[in-house]
């Protein structure tokens, strides 16, 4: 089933366990609509592909939320859970506590990945060829950076700092300043 934010800038959320068997949307001229996804959960649709949602919500402690398409939120901020993304991503991505994100392969991120603790926090897993558009880790490094699967690239496109950054046997191609421990 659909989920359409219409005409309001309202919020969604999504107990433990929930589940979204179709898209959720945002049916306003705008960015609007908060999800806020409080426990493991799986949207198998899109999430803001007609038009970004304001907010995302979600990675809350020992839970793991499954995005099976495209997510596109001005902000999308994750706890400390895991968040895997089976397809590319559009929205600034930000940790607020030691959470793990994981984007399959050919999953891209339009946006920045930072860290919006005071410590160094947040693990970005790359698990095959992906593009990061924006900054890595820019506020604030991140905890670790892993990517490098084998016969994959990733493409960072800007700056990337975190306190370990690992590369396995695939290409990975730098086009800003590298920062790791």
């Amino acid at each position: 089933f659909p989920v359409t934010i219409k005409d309001a800038d309202g919020t969604i959320t999504l107990a433990d366990g929930a589940n979204v068997t179709g898209n959720v949307d945002n049916g306003t001229s705008s960015a609007a609509g908060t999800l806020v996804i409080s426990g493991s959960s799986t949207i198998s649709g899109t999430v803001g592909n007609s038009k970004a949602l304001k907010s995302v919500t979600t990675g809350a402690a020992s839970s793991t939320t499954n995005f099976s398409d495209i997510v596109k939120a001005s902000s999308i901020s994750v706890s400390s859970g895991s968040v895997n993304f089976a397809k590319s991503v559009t929205g600034n991505i930000s940790f607020s506590d030691d959470g793990t994100i994981t984007l399959a392969d050919g999953a891209n991120v339009t946006g920045n990945v930072d860290n919006g603790t005071s410590s160094a926090a947040g693990t970005l897993v790359i698990s095959g060829s992906s593009t990061i558009s924006g900054t890595v880790g820019n506020s604030k490094a991140l905890k670790s950076v892993s990517t490098g699967a084998a016969s994959s690239t990733t493409n960072f496109s800007d700056i990337v700092k975190a306190s370990s950054i690992s590369v396995s046997s695939g290409s990975v191609n730098f086009a800003g300043i590298v920062t790791g421990k």
